[in-house]
């Protein structure tokens, strides 16, 4: 039996689309596997946060940021062929070069929205914030990318893929930052009044919900998509799902969710042995034979009647 986790936003998504994958990683402690998707988005990550030094913008232009970030990602990156203590596993040779002009070519389109937004006054307040804390009888943790002006979240994503409404209104990664800055703000006086909500601190995180901002930053697009605000229905929704989750785990049922989300899974080369594993303890029951039966007195014998088509001859058409 393994014990409810501390939920972060990882730990939610890997257990919502695969037990098994959740078991491997988080109980068996199997090292996920590094792929060049995951390299890039830690370094695009840590490359925005390199964008402003002292309240300032640090690079004169988005040429100049671009070309930093490049060479930035061969020295600390290709190279040693780890990111984050963490070993790269590349398709072939050729795929950290493409990387490096394709991350060059996204960090200059980053540096002219953020230099834009700097024209405008608007920077955020903080990057890569850490929080903990327990709300309804759960333990939480992660990490925010940005807390924005007006109390608003900004979370970025390095996927080619950009969800639609629907996903993103129910994203539980969402709805789980705007309750981390709800709870602070309630507990944190000071807290609250940098993010902007201070007039309201001391009112219940759930009632905070509505007026937290949540932005979606597509980085290879280029593009800030505004989330639906988060409301007490969307917290319930999250429960609802952790409880789930939570019975499973506690119960010991990690069992596998196959799909094309295997393809990239990171512990896929763990996953067979435990397949096997889980499949002997599957019960397989007989099923009954489709056969005849006796009519009842009276009662018309049921036939299927299919059209048939007619021998095709010379300057004929065939009708059914």
């Amino acid at each position: 039996m393994a014990a409810v986790p501390k939920w972060s936003a990882t730990k939610i998504k890997i257990a919502s689309e695969c037990l098994q994958k959740y078991k491997l990683i988080y109980v068996d402690k199997i090292k996920p596997v590094t792929k060049a998707d995951i390299a890039l988005g830690l370094f695009l990550h840590r490359a925005i946060e390199k964008i402003f030094k002292d309240g300032k913008l640090r690079y004169k232009s988005a040429e100049s940021y671009a070309n930093a970030m490049g060479a930035q990602w061969v020295v600390t990156v290709v190279k040693p062929g780890m990111i984050q203590g963490r070993k790269i596993e590349w398709k072939d040779d050729k795929e950290p070069w493409i990387l490096k002009h394709k991350i060059k070519e996204i960090c200059k389109n980053i540096h002219e929205r953020y230099a834009r937004e700097y024209e405008e006054g608007i920077m955020p307040l903080a990057q890569e914030v850490h929080f903990e804390f327990e709300f309804g009888g759960r333990r939480f943790e992660g990490y925010i990318d940005e807390i924005r002006p007006q109390a608003t979240i900004r979370d970025h994503k390095s996927t080619e893929f950009v969800p639609n409404e629907i996903a993103l209104e129910y994203d539980p990664q969402f709805t789980l930052y705007a309750l981390a800055i709800a709870v602070i703000c309630c507990h944190n006086s000071e807290f609250a009044q940098v993010v902007g909500v201070s007039e309201r601190n001391n009112t219940k995180p759930l009632d905070l919900l509505e007026i937290i901002n949540l932005e979606y930053y597509s980085l290879q697009d280029n593009e800030v998509i505004n989330v639906a605000r988060r409301t007490p229905k969307h917290y319930h929704a999250l429960v609802d799902m952790l409880q789930g989750l939570e019975k499973n785990i506690i119960d010991g049922n990690f069992y596998p969710r196959y799909g094309s989300h295997c393809k990239y899974c990171q512990v896929a080369h763990a996953c067979l042995p435990r397949q096997q594993e889980y499949e002997k303890q599957i019960f397989l029951y007989d099923i009954p034979v489709l056969g005849t039966r006796n009519k009842e007195p009276g009662e018309k014998q049921l036939r299927l009647k299919f059209p048939r088509k007619k021998a095709k001859r010379a300057g004929e058409k065939v009708r059914a």
